[in-house]
């Protein structure tokens, strides 16, 4: 996608089939791919009833050099995470999450390396424990007890582009509380 050069936004003609909760103020940006952030569990090493069940369990000791988070400043899902973690709980409880945790480069290292058995758990999104699951790979999704958080794609109409239909992609972040009004499955709006 190429960056815009104009900044003045402008209304999507598919605006009518948006919710309201994912349309940016003054349609600044739509929402169009949701994904729940969850915990990834390779079940050969490590039974999901062991595994970390919230945010808060991430600090406990017994799972240092167990967990995998990819580098808040160089993934977008790393970013999501901490981001709910400070929002949940503040820089003491993201430092210790740092402590236990290794970071890898990319939040494909997290979800692969967990998929190949080289880490118990890895902090991802839904939709890579669905695909990991698909391509036969042991893995479950633990989803975060108390809340639990998605990693929002959004997109940006601007007014002045090179080619119909251009658009700029953002990101954002949606908290929901668990057992809200959204669901575990993965949206796509049209």
């Amino acid at each position: 996608m190429r960056r815009s050069t104009s900044s003045k936004v402008t209304k999507s003609k598919e605006d009518a089939a948006f919710l309201a909760p994912r349309v940016g103020p003054d349609n600044k940006y739509y929402g169009f791919s949701t994904n729940f952030q969850v915990f990834m569990v390779n079940t050969k090493m490590m039974p999901v009833d062991k595994a970390p069940q919230s945010w808060m369990d991430l600090t406990k000791p017994e799972y240092k050099g167990k967990v995998l988070m990819a580098n808040p400043a160089q993934s977008g899902s790393g970013y999501s995470q901490m981001i709910q973690i400070l929002q949940l709980y503040g820089w003491d409880v993201m430092d210790k999450v740092i402590g236990v945790s290794t970071i890898v480069t990319s939040s494909r290292l997290a979800y692969q390396n967990v998929a190949k058995g080289e880490v118990p758990v890895g902090l991802t999104s839904e939709f890579n424990v669905l695909a990991s699951k698909l391509d036969g790979l042991p893995v479950e999704a633990v989803y975060p007890k108390r809340r639990h958080g998605t990693h929002q794609r959004c997109e940006r109409h601007c007014e002045g582009r090179a080619e119909p239909g251009e658009r700029e992609e953002v990101h954002g972040l949606h908290r929901l509380e668990a057992g809200g009004a959204d669901d575990r499955r993965h949206r796509q709006a049209p």
